[in-house]
């Protein structure tokens, strides 16, 4: 069967195969994750063009893909782009909405580990002295300034919220 992408994409750009509403996919995918996913599809439909047929996108068109996601992130954003694209259209096939796997060519993978070790070692430690630590402290009112001592202290971030407070999160 051919299908284009504006059948496996639907007008909002999310993906046929992830038909949940964000209430019912909570569950399964964190918001932040769903979120990713709605980018992605976003992003891959800019570049293929809506009307594109599922079954015709080549290497070369994922080689254009790659380039057009490599724009605008790092290595790190990148391969999560990548995964996300290729676990979309892996799924879609699994789904039935297409017959054959996606070939998506020897240029469509992951950054090199090479390449992420290169870029963290650029970016130098992320580390804040005492003085620094200090000047925040004076400044911050709370409830920031409980956070800044949890993360200075503790090492917890934004992302350990939720396990502090017995699951419920802080917004």
């Amino acid at each position: 069967a051919f299908f284009p992408l504006s059948f496996f994409f639907n007008a909002t750009a999310t993906t046929e195969i992830y038909t949940l509403s964000l209430h019912d996919a909570l569950p399964i995918l964190a918001r932040r994750s769903w979120e990713d996913y709605y980018r992605t599809c976003e992003r891959i439909v800019a570049v293929f063009g809506r009307q594109r047929l599922v079954t015709d996108l080549a290497a070369d068109d994922f080689s254009t893909l790659r380039q057009d996601f490599a724009e605008t992130r790092g290595s790190w954003a990148l391969a999560g782009e990548i995964s996300r694209t290729r676990s979309l259209f892996k799924y879609g096939y699994e789904a039935g909405l297409f017959d054959q796997p996606i070939r998506y060519g020897p240029t469509f993978k992951r950054p090199s580990a090479r390449k992420f070790r290169a870029e963290r070692a650029a970016k130098g430690p992320c580390m804040f002295e005492a003085a620094e630590v200090r000047k925040l402290l004076d400044e911050a009112g709370q409830p920031m300034k409980a956070m800044i001592l949890l993360a200075v202290n503790c090492g917890l971030g934004n992302a350990d919220r939720k396990s502090v407070v017995g699951g419920k999160g802080v917004e």
